[in-house]
């Protein structure tokens, strides 16, 4: 076995190895402190592929490794946070799909997926439990039904969902991390059923894919306390995460402008995946010094 400075060579790579992971360790750490500092929700989301899940699946455990008592919720329909944290091979496997009750992932870490098809299922039956309580008829039933029957509906029962934890926290988790769909729609959403919310809130027989008008009342509260949760910058840190790329730049500047316009400023960015060319060992390596400083432009 070749020795280097009288350690093994084997010995001496896996001792390098172990302090990389450690000094990783220490930066997701220190991210983890800066953007959360204060705060109790904390948004990740970003255009597809950018890493937003890996991200907030490492800011989660740092947050959980430091003491807090943490919930990671992904909101997005293709959600991989159970093969991110290792507990499944794919999509919405391994992670609980009930808010209530989340599946531990550490002593301090909790996790859970909003499952787009059961959380619509619950959004239609809340929507017609309040129009059946006010005595509406089997044609207003069925006319309320058919509007909640389209994907419109799948989108805005996912924000329902996590708008709910918002509104009313659970007491027992210090921090909660979203890891929202690409690009903030799911934040933008919000803009919009508020929109939504005061247009049929002026015709009493409205009904759309956000339910009838006894819904939208029911839910008003509820929306407009997450919109201002949103909009507190002292208690929500919302993370845009982009790769040192051109084009993922400018839709994450995109996305930003969105957010302010709808009241939810000082959006936060974090780039991932930026490639560190060894001086020492890359001087031959062309490839790797080209693409470092195409990163650096």
């Amino acid at each position: 076995t070749s020795v280097a400075c009288g350690v093994p060579t084997k010995v001496r790579a896996e001792q390098e190895a172990q302090l990389d992971a450690r000094f990783k360790a220490i930066e997701i750490m220190s991210l983890a402190l800066r953007l959360c500092a204060g705060k109790e929700f904390v948004f990740f989301t970003g255009k597809g592929g950018q890493g937003k899940t890996s991200v907030a699946c490492g800011v989660a455990l740092a947050l959980a490794d430091a003491g807090l008592r943490t919930l990671l919720v992904s909101t997005d329909p293709a959600s991989n946070l159970g093969q991110t944290l290792g507990l499944a091979a794919d999509g919405l496997e391994g992670v609980s799909t009930d808010l209530g009750v989340p599946s531990r992932v550490t002593s301090k870490l909790f996790a859970a997926n909003v499952d787009p098809s059961k959380a619509a299922d619950a959004y239609r039956e809340k929507a017609l439990s309040a129009l059946r309580k006010r005595g509406g008829t089997d044609k207003e039933l069925q006319k309320a039904a058919e509007g909640l029957a389209g994907q419109c509906t799948v989108e805005i029962a996912a924000f329902d969902a996590f708008a709910g934890l918002l509104a009313s926290p659970a007491a027992n988790f210090e921090m909660i991390v979203f890891d929202t769909a690409p690009t903030g729609h799911t934040l933008r959403l919000l803009g919009l059923a508020w929109e939504w919310s005061t247009f049929f809130g002026k015709n009493a027989s409205g009904a759309s894919c956000l339910g009838p008008v006894e819904a939208l009342a029911a839910q008003q509260q509820t929306f407009q306390r997450a919109r201002d949760v949103l909009a507190d910058e002292s208690r929500t840190a919302l993370v845009l995460v982009s790769r040192p790329e051109v084009t993922a730049l400018k839709e994450a500047q995109r996305a930003a402008a969105e957010l302010a316009q709808l009241g939810v400023k000082g959006a936060r960015l974090v780039l991932n995946g930026v490639f560190e060319c060894d001086d020492e060992n890359d001087d031959d390596d062309v490839v790797a010094r080209a693409w470092a400083a195409k990163q650096h432009k």
